[in-house]
């Protein structure tokens, strides 16, 4: 053999055999595929940490969103509290005996998050009173308006509150207005929404725990209503006097003012 002419040093011929590779030592390949597996791993790494700011981008900006939904519900709320000479305690006392009394109702808690968010719109339509108001019947101006502010929309908080605005003064024996509806004919959430009206302005509810008693406030709620509110619904709003009350003083303990908070839809749960 011509010593000048050398076999490859990657393959060695036997016996006019093909030439056949040499094989990998076992020690060398483990390593290989250790170092492959960690390359592998540190990249699903980078990914998942790739993802998690994202996931945290994303949560923040649904958080903001949802904050400034919230901030400008609290001041469209706010246009009829300040024609009525009321502030930010009336708006949330409103939205959180609905949504109470809604969870005593057996409501979900999705929906009783909603009324809490609706119901103190009910009477956005004082912000519009005017003189195109002037040729409504007395009284009902503000119910009619209010629902031609809300509606009109897909959003179900401004679905609800159109349904809210135009029924919070229907009455269970049909004396109330705008359409003279009564008993189930009126919707839950306008049923809800005008027992916590009339409930809102009982003195007895008006006045510190310690000044009067929870049998004084069911006693002020009850003699009160006559047929005018869902029997059912009275019931339940006596039931959760305590509880109403307890939210109240906290509330008043608060510096609201003209601002929202910005609580949770859900601060009202833990009476």
């Amino acid at each position: 053999m011509n010593t000048s002419q050398r076999e490859p040093l990657d393959e060695i011929v036997l016996d006019g055999a093909a030439p056949a590779p040499l094989t990998e030592p076992e020690s060398v390949r483990l390593q290989r595929e250790a170092h492959e597996r960690k390359h592998t791993l540190a990249q699903v790494g980078r990914m998942m940490g790739d993802l998690h700011i994202l996931r945290c981008k994303r949560d923040a900006a649904y958080k903001a969103l949802a904050r400034a939904h919230q901030e400008t519900l609290f001041r469209l709320a706010l246009v009829g509290s300040l024609r009525r000479g009321e502030d930010g305690q009336r708006i949330l006392r409103i939205g959180a005996l609905s949504a109470l009394l809604a969870r005593a109702a057996g409501c979900p808690m999705e929906w009783c998050e909603l009324i809490y968010q609706a119901a103190p719109l009910h009477d956005v339509g004082y912000g519009a009173t005017g003189a195109d108001a002037s040729s409504l019947p007395e009284g009902e101006s503000h119910v009619r308006l209010g629902a031609m502010l809300l509606g009109g929309t897909d959003l179900p908080v401004l679905k609800l509150a159109a349904e809210i605005a135009i029924t919070h003064h229907e009455r269970w024996d049909g004396s109330g207005f705008p359409h003279c509806l009564s008993r189930g004919a009126i919707p839950l959430s306008g049923r809800i929404v005008g027992l916590v009206d009339h409930f809102d302005s009982l003195p007895g509810f008006n006045v510190g725990v310690e000044m009067a008693s929870d049998a004084l406030v069911r006693s002020q709620l009850t003699s009160s209503v006559g047929s005018s509110f869902d029997p059912t619904l009275v019931e339940q709003l006596s039931e959760i006097v305590p509880k109403a009350r307890t939210m109240r003083a906290f509330l008043s303990s608060q510096a609201i003012g003209y601002h929202d908070p910005g609580w949770d839809t859900d601060w009202w749960s833990v009476f």
